[in-house]
This record gives structure tokens, C-alpha cells and sequence, in this order.
């Protein structure tokens, strides 16, 4: 077999050999900007639900394990392993089970999701005004979701996350902007 069939199946075959390495490289690079988001001092992070338009809740890390949670009209401090509320007018103290937080902000979070995901880069774009890679992921299993992630070229935080539960819905869809990384972000738990 010769010719114009031959160029196009061994074309189709590099064609496949470098998507895999495109991908493992779209895998490895999205890995690497949530770790340097991991190792950020402190942040912000707005969480908008895309079916309203309105934001629905702000979090705020310094590290090594504090958090200020607004959402609901309500504010929760989570600092030293204790969650800290208002209730009633009255301040709440209540101990979190070890390990609450850290599995959620732990290399061991990012393996567990990556296992059923598969994960591209897209065209790039822009948040805000700041130049952006584009990745976006499909996740099957238990959870399944699909949504993009931004991560900017010259910060390599990842700067937005949007998700839906299937691609062109707005169930469930919403939209997480990260920013004021290593900022003047102070929380203390209530007196």
C-alpha cells in the first residue's frame, strides 16, 4: 500500500503519538499551577453561580490553615483546627475532625481526582487583563463534571475554574476566581 492512503495513516499515527504527550504535558502543566496555587501565602477566591450570575460565596486562605468563609450572609472563621461562627449574635468554637482541611488542599487530592480525568489545553485567553493558558478536563466516575481552568502565563497561578456537571449545562455550573495571591490577608479567630 502506497500513496495519499499510506501518507494519511502514518500522518494519523504521529498524529496520536504526540496527542499523548500533548496530554501527559496539559496534565503535568495544570498539576504544577494548582501546586503553586497550594504554596500560596494567601488568596481570595470568589465562587459565582453561573445559572444566577450572582456570586454565592468568598474565600480567603493564609497559610498555614486559615480561612475566612463568606457566604449566606454568614462569616466562618476555620483557623487551628477549630471552625469559628455566628450564631444568634453569640461566637461558636466548634473542634473539625483531623485532617478536614488538609485533605482538601493536599497533593493526595489532586492524584485521587486525576484518575478518571482526562485533561487538554485549549486555545488560549484572558481573565481579567491578564493572558491566560486555557485547559479544560472531563471527569468520569462518581462525580462526574467538565469544565476549563485558566492559568495565567506569567504568575502560573490558576487564576479561574469554571465546572459544570455536563458541558453546555448550567446545573450546577459555577465559576471560582482566584487572585490577591501572597496579599495582606490577615485572619485571626474571634476573641
Amino acid at each position: 500500500m502506497t500513496g495519499p492512503a499510506t501518507s494519511r495513516i502514518c500522518a494519523a499515527l504521529l498524529a496520536l503519538a504526540f496527542a499523548g504527550n500533548a496530554l501527559a504535558d496539559a496534565r503535568a502543566d495544570l498539576h504544577a499551577a494548582f501546586q503553586k496555587n497550594l504554596s500560596a501565602k494567601t488568596y481570595r477566591a470568589t465562587m459565582t453561580d453561573l445559572g444566577t450570575g450572582k456570586q454565592v460565596s468568598t474565600v480567603e486562605y493564609q497559610a498555614p490553615d486559615r480561612y475566612r468563609i463568606q457566604a449566606n450572609g454568614m462569616t466562618s472563621v476555620i483557623a487551628n483546627g477549630n471552625m469559628y461562627m455566628q450564631v444568634n449574635g453569640q461566637s461558636m468554637k466548634v473542634p473539625l475532625p483531623a485532617g478536614t482541611m488538609e485533605k482538601f488542599r493536599s497533593d493526595s487530592a489532586w492524584k485521587q481526582m486525576e484518575k478518571d480525568t482526562l485533561i487538554s489545553e485549549r486555545a488560549p485567553g484572558t481573565v481579567g487583563a491578564e493572558p491566560a493558558r486555557k485547559f479544560h478536563w472531563i471527569t468520569s466516575g462518581a462525580h462526574p463534571s467538565t469544565g476549563d481552568v485558566w492559568v495565567g502565563v506569567k504568575s502560573g497561578y490558576v487564576l479561574q475554574v469554571e465546572t459544570t456537571e455536563a458541558a453546555g449545562s448550567k446545573k450546577g455550573a459555577v465559576r471560582v476566581h482566584y487572585g490577591d495571591f501572597n496579599s495582606a490577608i490577615s485572619i485571626a479567630p474571634p476573641k
